[in-house]
């Protein structure tokens, strides 16, 4: 027999995820965040954080087993390779944001089915493929359970049973009046005490492109989907159309790190 797959990070309760996700704002807001790992901790500023996450959206990346290339995420959204700045100023000042969103959030533009693939580098330096499906539902009203008396916008996520990972559930929320959005995405990480599935998240638009920069207390990714486009992308042999959307990941010490390239159908 294999070596078991890990199932999903488990949802701590409300208490220890607030915490979570205080104690990463607050590491946020003075300036540094620190990402554990197994091999030890890695620091990274604001704008260390955007600037490699923004290096790798607009980098060629190739499959050193297969050497094939891989569009950038940059030319697969439709963005020129001459707003690369661009996305840098936009990543750093939604981490900076002193006001509200001043809107429900960006849940809509994310809405449906998210048919793709996620690849990384496991140990050894072997490359892996790895089919990724989800569905970001109709963002809804949600009335606050804790703290000031306020109506939410949540948006439910769930993730089919794929590839021997069980199904799983999370969702996104936010409201106008807060500068971030947070969420749960459980990963199969194994259990990690909410360490891997408690998200906060900074959103910002360059032109027809909707990013989110996720950080969590473990990884941090630059997410973007444009839906003034569309892409084809072929998914366990069935071809599928829809928007583009993308995901980089600062997932270690290395230069490596993961990504993920999907389209969005409605």
């Amino acid at each position: 027999m294999g070596k078991p797959k890990q199932g999903p990070d488990n949802y701590p309760g409300d208490g220890p995820y607030g915490t979570i996700i205080q104690a990463m704002l607050a590491e946020l807001k003075a300036g540094t965040i620190a990402f554990g790992w197994a091999a030890g901790h890695l620091k990274r500023n604001i704008t260390s954080l955007c600037t490699t996450l923004v290096n790798r959206h607009f980098a060629t990346i190739r499959d050193k087993n297969k050497q094939k290339p891989f569009p950038t995420h940059a030319a697969w959204l439709g963005v020129n390779a001459t707003s690369k700045a661009m996305v840098l100023s936009e990543c750093i000042k939604a981490v900076n944001r002193h006001t509200g969103l001043g809107n429900d959030g960006p849940w809509s533009h994310w809405k449906g089915t998210h048919w793709g693939h996620w690849y990384g580098y496991q140990q050894g330096g072997t490359f892996k493929e790895s089919v990724d499906k989800a569905i970001w539902q109709p963002p809804r009203d949600e009335k606050s359970k804790h703290g000031p008396q306020r109506t939410y916008k949540l948006q439910p996520v769930f993730w089919p049973k794929q590839s021997g990972h069980p199904s799983k559930w999370g969702w996104n929320q936010s409201h106008r009046d807060v500068r971030y959005v947070w969420g749960w995405d459980p990963k199969n990480s194994g259990q990690q005490n909410g360490l891997y599935g408690s998200h906060v998240g900074f959103p910002f638009r360059v032109g027809k492109v909707h990013y989110i920069l996720w950080v969590t207390p473990k990884i941090a990714f630059l997410e973007g989907i444009n839906v003034g486009a569309s892409k084809t992308i072929t998914v366990q042999n069935v071809n599928r159309t829809g928007f583009p959307k993308t995901s980089t990941a600062l997932t270690d010490a290395s230069n490596h790190g993961s990504f993920g390239l999907w389209v969005v159908t409605r």
